[in-house]
């Protein structure tokens, strides 16, 4: 339910705005990004997609390690293609 983000701009908007200032919601969500890495989860692709979409501060940036997350996962041997791209434009 968390990854599906409503139709209506205003509240799409105010949704990430409270996942962003939610530090307990980061985490969880990035808890579901980095378990999803370990299998190759299906769910990657749609987690990729939602963090596309959060506006991440520098400091949750760097705090959560995320760039790193990411060019590892766009360097990755096992990832699929798609997965690949989605991570590397997201570094």
């Amino acid at each position: 339910i968390l990854l599906t983000l409503p139709q209506d701009e205003h509240e799409r908007t105010c949704l990430l705005e409270k996942i962003n200032s939610s530090s307990a919601l980061i985490k969880v969500f990035l808890t579901w990004f980095h378990e999803s890495l370990r299998d190759m989860n299906p769910l990657l692709t749609k987690i990729l997609d939602f963090m596309d979409k959060i506006p991440f501060t520098f400091e949750q940036l760097v705090e959560h390690r995320i760039g790193k997350s990411m060019k590892r996962l766009a360097a990755s041997e096992v990832a699929r293609p798609e997965i690949k791209a989605k991570a590397e434009s997201l570094c």
